[in-house]
C-alpha cells in the first residue's frame, strides 16, 4: 500500500475512481496498483505528481519518493540490501 499517496488522496477527498481517471486506467488496474500487485509506469507516477503539485508553491512540492514510498519498489530495494 502506498500510504503517502493514499493520505494525499484523502486530504483532497479523492477516491479510487478519481485516481483511475487521472492515470487513465480501469478500476481493477487502479486497485491493483494501489495494492502493489501491479507496478506503476513512470508516466502514471508523473501524472499523479503533477496533479498533486498543481497549485502548490515550490517548497511544498511532493516528490515521487514521497508519494510512492512504501510500495513494491521499497520492498524490492530492501531485499537487495
Amino acid at each position: 500500500m502506498y500510504n503517502n499517496l493514499l493520505a494525499e488522496m484523502n486530504r483532497r477527498g479523492l477516491h479510487i475512481y478519481d485516481l483511475q481517471k487521472i492515470i487513465n486506467v480501469g478500476r481493477g488496474t487502479a486497485y491493483s496498483k494501489m495494492a502493489g500487485k501491479t507496478d506503476w509506469t513512470l508516466q502514471e507516477m508523473l501524472k499523479l505528481q503533477d496533479f498533486f503539485n498543481d497549485g502548490l508553491n515550490q517548497f511544498d512540492k511532493l516528490t515521487l519518493d514521497y508519494l510512492f514510498k512504501g510500495g513494491n519498489n521499497d520492498r524490492k530495494a530492501e531485499r537487495t540490501k
